[in-house]
């Protein structure tokens, strides 16, 4: 490598002119604080570190163009073949919830206390009548029941491999609403009396042989009256609303595709009007149809960008040609330029791919949009690096002529690469799983695209450029000083290249006026005060800022999961089911271990959020209510342990 010659800096400063400060150009003062000159000094070191870094990095790559191709497609290969194992994961449970959450803690007690070996799928139908009246008339429960032993039927089939049903351990969950709708439709429920009818309907809780029911999970929107009806033996007036929950375990692949042909069939049903149920219309929700419309919507958004990356492409050949037509490049030079700039964002987000994958990360649907992403970033580089090529097209030597460019462009594609790598590097950090990886993704993507356009734009550059025709040539260099000995081919450039001969001035654009004015003193306090304002607006807005989650931005915007979010919010806000699973039961023959445990339950009933005790589904109230009535019946026949149970009833 040739040492460095030792060129002086030349500044051409229209007469009268000044340099920052106010200083005349002719008397320049020294700064008299011996901190600004440490400050000053530093800097100029490092500025020139790194331009002399540039400068030989630059000569390197340009004299050996076609080693760097070879390298950078190699490594970009070694890189990508990871994909072979490319897993994309589909669940929208897993793409919000990281492992190690409080989500995922409480997934894992739900799946080892129902002894199942991976998460369960869950899905439910909202049932409401198409002129808005009860759902409990005749005609509507017998099409809620019609549709109900149709999914029944298919999620009580038993597993060819594990014998089991696909609804096991919780195929009853619709038991009550069952036992109420087939004894409103007997025959005979409408003529007998209140006191020898099976059935006594009231809300949230019926009675039906002396046992009582929890309607309040599947029967909403209800509306009572103080009396009970002679023809039903109710005291509902109507209920606008019916759901059903259903559960399937997704131990197989067979059970696991059942399911989810029977909701998606069902969810598309349900958007024909009328189509299925003459009297009531439907919504069914559940984690393959939410799973669908999230894949749905990733189709679109990539078919959307598709064509904004058509129109990208477009417009680089319209600009990269444009810059390139000066210098007489072949047409099939400037496709290939084009080319390059478009491949070298797709290859970093390919090669990023395959390195997430090679670490053991799932893709997941929203990692789409990287390609596109880093597209824009990169076309960026390349224009700036483009740019700078022409701008120093007066050099012959391809080798110092891409040296200049880096010197040149080098500092502001490094520093707006490293700021998006390091942006969305912080974003790694971030809890739910999707986001973090997108971020992880789209950094390595950027840092790799950055080093692309060094490594595989500019040696095509170099290996493509041609020199400028003899006019132009002669045009630029009439008043070029002459080259001396030391500054020839290859020292490496630290000073900008010679300037061309002054160009009379044209008439001021509204561009020069208006770099004018933001120069002027007016301007840069308008500058400030605008700062202020949006600083300010940012600031307030930030600290009011509440983190929520919106479930419905999940799905595509023409989904119709999000016009039926509503509904489902009315159905939540009357009613949540929220399962406490006691790992360890109490002994109820210890009075104290039992006093305990009813206290635990009376707590939680006792929560703001809570409905009470009518509302909680606790098995062993209605077995001690059983057992006392049992016990009871058998005193009054003069059998069992009267003083023992009155004094284990007292302590309970």
């Amino acid at each position: 490598m040739h040492k460095v010659p030792s060129c002086p800096l030349l500044v051409v400063l229209p007469p009268g002119a000044s340099v920052p400060g106010g200083a005349p150009s002719a008397t320049l003062r020294r700064p008299s604080s011996s901190l600004f000159v440490l400050h000053r000094r530093s800097s100029l070191i490092f500025s020139r570190m790194f331009d002399s870094t540039n400068a030989r990095w630059g000569l390197f790559i340009a004299a050996h163009p076609v080693a760097h191709i070879l390298i950078s497609l190699f490594l970009v290969s070694v890189l990508s073949v990871h994909l072979i194992n490319l897993r994309i994961e589909y669940d929208i449970r897993a793409s919000f919830s990281p492992k190690n959450s409080k989500a995922m803690r409480e997934e894992s007690v739900y799946e080892q206390f129902f002894n199942l070996s991976t998460s369960p799928l869950r899905s439910f139908v909202l049932f409401s009548a198409r002129d808005g009246g009860s759902m409990l008339r005749e005609t509507h429960l017998r099409e809620v029941l019609s549709l109900d032993a149709e999914v029944n039927e298919q999620m009580e089939r038993r597993d060819s491999l594990t014998g089991m049903r696909g609804c096991d351990p919780l195929c009853s969950l619709n038991g009550p609403f069952h036992v109420v709708a087939n004894a409103l439709l007997a025959p005979n429920q409408s003529h007998q009396s209140a006191n020898s009818a099976p059935l006594v309907l009231n809300y949230p809780i019926a009675t039906y042989l002396d046992t009582e029911l929890f309607l309040g999970g599947h029967v909403l929107g209800v509306q009572t009256a103080n009396h009970s009806f002679t023809n039903n033996n109710s005291r509902i007036v109507s209920a606008k609303k019916i759901i059903l929950w259903y559960f399937n375990r997704a131990d197989t692949v067979e059970t696991k595709m059942r399911l989810r042909k029977l909701t998606l069939k069902l969810f598309n049903e349900a958007q024909v009007e009328g189509d299925r149920l003459r009297s009531v219309k439907f919504e069914v929700f559940g984690d393959d149809i939410a799973n669908s419309e999230m894949i749905r919507g990733a189709i679109q958004a990539t078919i959307l960008m598709s064509i904004g990356f058509v129109l990208l492409l477009l417009f680089v050949t319209l600009v990269i040609f444009r810059l390139l037509a000066t210098s007489a490049v072949p047409l099939l030079s400037v496709l290939c330029v084009v080319l390059i700039s478009i491949l070298c964002p797709l290859l970093s987000s390919l090669a990023a791919f395959g390195l997430c994958t090679w670490m053991g990360n799932p893709l997941y649907t929203i990692m789409c949009v990287t390609p596109f992403l880093i597209a824009g970033v990169g076309v960026d580089d390349a224009f700036i690096m483009l740019q700078s090529w022409q701008h120093h097209r007066t050099i012959e030597c391809p080798r110092r002529r891409l040296s200049f460019v880096m010197v040149h462009v080098g500092p502001s594609i490094t520093i707006t690469s490293l700021t998006n790598t390091i942006a969305f590097g912080i974003g790694f950090f971030t809890p739910t799983p999707q986001m973090s990886l997108f971020c992880l993704c789209t950094s390595i993507a950027v840092f790799i695209d950055y080093l692309l356009t060094f490594t595989l734009l500019c040696p095509v550059v170099v290996l493509l450029s041609s020199p400028p025709p003899a006019h132009v040539h002669l045009q630029l260099n009439l008043n070029r000083r002459p080259l001396a000995s030391s500054d020839k081919f290859p020292s490496p450039p630290l000073t900008a290249p010679p300037v061309p001969a002054p160009v009379p001035p044209s008439p001021p654009s509204w561009v020069h006026r208006y770099a004018l004015f933001l120069h002027s003193v007016n301007g840069q306090m308008m500058a400030l005060f605008v700062a202020a304002i949006l600083y300010t607006i940012g600031i307030s807005g930030v600290l009011r800022l509440k983190s929520s989650f919106e479930p419905s931005k999940a799905f595509p915007s023409d989904s119709p999961l999000s016009s039926s979010i509503n509904s489902l919010s009315e159905v939540f806000e009357e009613f949540f089911p929220v399962h406490v699973f006691v790992n360890r039961p109490p002994n109820i023959s210890n009075a104290s271990e039992y006093a305990e445990f009813n206290a635990m339950v009376s707590q939680l009933e006792a929560l703001p959020e809570s409905w009470g005790a009518r509302r909680t589904l606790l098995w062993l109230r209605h077995f001690e209510q059983f057992d006392r009535r049992a016990d009871h019946f058998w005193r009054s026949m003069g059998f069992g342990r009267h003083q023992q149970y009155l004094g284990q009833s007292a302590n309970h």
